[in-house]
């Protein structure tokens, strides 16, 4: 299964400049300059948005865009994000460089979601924001090309009913026990770092021989 990522053909740059949105657009790619944001609140039709360089005034503009259904955010200053609440129709929701959020419980508690991805944040180290969304189909906890995201535990996944896919490459464990996913009834596949022993992923294996998992099988290089 996808990690929810789309491209869109006919958008072939990130533009800094809101004339170059067409005022009834559904999609758009938009990389902040100074206040260059101000005002993309008004774009109510875009459905689809992928954003660079989201400080706190651009985020809160973004979650006056009431018809979002995709949203995709990198490199981000904001600190509060509750302003996601209001976006009732987000379906999918991916962070990329969380600078200064401490609190993720919110990026759960919104229901209409199907699919969060968050990459590289910078004070996730407990998984627990997670341990009741069970509407969650596919979820990404993933660090950077250079960086590892350190992860306390997989505990707070066990027994979430929805969840079919988990991303987590580039990730560190503290807790290898890999068996807390076997609560998951509905898992199908997990892309993850070479976390844990060779022997848990083994156990895991027996617990879930279904599961897709490439260190199930192959877990030497």
């Amino acid at each position: 299964m996808p990690r929810d990522v789309e491209n869109w053909p006919e958008l072939h740059r990130f533009v800094t400049e809101l004339e170059d949105i067409a005022p009834n657009a559904e999609r758009a790619l938009f990389y902040r300059e100074e206040n260059s944001h101000r005002g993309i609140a008004r774009f109510s039709s875009l459905r689809k948005l992928k954003a660079n360089m989201v400080n706190q005034a651009f985020f809160e503009e973004i979650c006056e865009l009431g018809n979002l259904e995709y949203l995709s955010i990198e490199t981000v200053t904001a600190e509060n994000l509750a302003s996601l609440k209001k976006l009732h129709g987000l379906r999918v929701l991916q962070i990329d460089g969380l600078r200064r959020a401490t609190d993720f419980h919110l990026l759960a508690e919104l229901s209409g979601l199907t699919g969060l991805y968050v990459v590289n944040a910078k004070h996730l180290q407990s998984l627990d924001f997670l341990s009741n969304a069970h509407h969650l189909q596919r979820i990404g906890i993933e660090g950077s090309m250079w960086t590892k995201q350190k992860i306390d535990s997989l505990a707070p996944l066990r027994g979430l009913k929805a969840l079919e896919s988990l991303f987590m490459t580039s990730v560190q464990l503290t807790d290898k026990d890999l068996s807390y996913l076997a609560e998951c009834p509905q898992l199908l596949e997990l892309h993850c770092a070479r976390f844990a022993p060779k022997a848990n992923f083994e156990r895991l294996r027996r617990l879930m021989p279904g599961l897709q998992c490439r260190w199930n099988d192959e877990y030497e290089i």
